[in-house]
């Protein structure tokens, strides 16, 4: 249950950080040109990275 708990909030956190920076608009993504959408791809990488872990040490 908590793994479950986990992963949707991990995958809740990607979903949220690639809208609220506009990382992806259909076709192809955002250069991280900017200080704040490396930041931003960086925070993506690392919530699917732990998400993958949890399901993956489950």
């Amino acid at each position: 249950m908590t793994m479950m708990v986990a992963v949707v909030v991990l995958l809740g956190l990607a979903i949220f950080l690639v809208e609220r920076y506009d990382l992806f608009d259909g076709k192809k993504w955002r250069r991280a040109s900017e200080p704040k959408i490396a930041r931003a791809y960086m925070l993506l990488f690392v919530t699917v990275a732990l998400a993958g872990a949890v399901v993956f040490f489950h």
